[in-house]
């Protein structure tokens, strides 16, 4: 039996492209800036052996939230991109 997080990882990435274009369209509608960071995390995908995200834990609350490395090496190079791609 797949691991819980595994089985969401196939979910996730059908969905995600689909949700893509609504956060886009949501941000635009609200004067933000949408940051896709699907890029930075590949080869650290749930199940990867180096993952960025934590699987289920317990409490749920940290529940495929990104790790320090995700943080810093996933998330900040996108955001910090889409910012100065905005201005």
């Amino acid at each position: 039996m797949a691991a819980a997080g595994c089985r969401t990882r196939t979910y996730m990435a059908v969905l995600a492209p689909l949700a893509r274009g609504e956060r886009l369209a949501a941000a635009a509608e609200n004067g933000d800036t949408f940051a896709d960071a699907r890029s930075q995390f590949s080869n650290h995908e749930l199940c990867s052996g180096s993952s960025w995200l934590n699987s289920i834990t317990l409490p749920i609350g940290n529940s495929y939230h990104p790790t320090a490395a995700g943080q810093q090496d996933g998330y900040l190079p996108a955001f910090t991109a889409a910012e100065k791609a905005a201005q």
